[in-house]
């Protein structure tokens, strides 16, 4: 048995050439509202993502502030702007921020880092080698200013807030301190400012200090339009930095915090010996009972 070439009879009919232009415009529609949805939904999720990270780091940077400068033994005020904060410091002295620091416009080329405080830190009132004094260590707390984009590509780098923990050394000493990836950091920073404020006028003991942190977040998917410029450089203020219209948001928060582990007294060497602000309360971590039942 052979086979034979099928013919369509005349009755039966294949798609016109309207029919089959039709078919595809509504494929091309479907395909172009599918790309459409994909974009607006990768749009979304970059804005949610951008959202969550900026809001992250600015919880992040306030409830870590309040927690080192807690912490702090004893802390006093340079005596003006234009002084800088010691690079290192010494066991059983007081330690040092500056007078103050403000950083809301005049985006750098380049990035610039500033030491905002070198001062002893403790986390807890005693030590079992050391029954009633706790061992200090050194920490430091820096800034690095945003940068102004290059290009398309580089659209420069965020503002950094880094803290170093520091480390006791069992010499008696503290190990250097400086900012770097192994550090805490914070990041997305757009302005930050730094107020200390005495005990009095005459008292340059710092009692509270007040921050506010500007972080920024993008509502655009393409990188191309971001820049970390504070808005009194962008082309509404100085115009230092490229335009960004509509596409970004920035959160700002202010929080005062009290250095509560401060000593009472006026001091002049081994701070760990004197009575603290809050004393060993602050210290004292309450557990709830907890009821079992059989």
């Amino acid at each position: 048995m052979g086979f034979r070439l099928y013919r369509p009879t005349s009755s039966e009919k294949g798609a016109s050439i309207i029919e089959i232009m039709i078919g595809a415009s509504i494929a091309t529609i479907v395909g172009l509202g599918m790309s459409f949805l994909l974009k607006a939904v990768s749009d979304y999720f970059v804005i949610i993502s951008e959202q969550y990270s900026a809001l992250t780091s600015l919880a992040s940077t306030t409830y870590q502030l309040q927690t080192i400068f807690s912490h702090a033994i004893d802390v006093e005020r340079t005596a003006n702007t234009t002084t800088d904060v010691p690079t290192t410091i010494a066991a059983d002295t007081a330690g040092v921020v500056r007078f103050d620091y403000t950083f809301n416009s005049g985006t750098p080329a380049t990035a610039t880092t500033t030491l905002l405080g070198l001062f002893l830190r403790e986390q807890s009132p005693s030590l079992a080698n050391s029954p009633g004094v706790s061992l200090p260590v050194a920490t430091g707390l820096y800034f690095t200013t945003p940068t102004q984009p290059v290009s398309a590509v580089n659209r420069g780098t965020t503002g950094v807030l880094w803290v170093d923990l520091g480390d006791y050394n069992a010499g008696g000493g503290n190990d250097t301190v400086g900012p770097g990836p192994e550090d805490l950091f914070f990041d997305r920073i757009v302005e930050f400012v730094m107020e200390p404020e005495t005990e009095s006028a005459t008292d340059n003991r710092v009692r509270t200090i007040k921050f506010t942190i500007v972080v920024r977040y993008f509502l655009k998917n393409d990188r191309s339009g971001w820049n970390w410029c504070p808005t009194a450089d962008l082309p509404s203020g100085s115009g230092t930095c490229p335009a960004m219209g509509t596409g970004f948001q920035d959160l700002q928060r202010e929080v005062t915090v009290t250095l509560r582990n401060s000593p009472i007294e006026d001091i002049d060497t081994n701070p760990t010996s004197h009575a603290r602000l809050l004393g060993n309360i602050y210290f004292f971590n309450f557990i709830s009972p907890t009821r079992y039942f059989e």
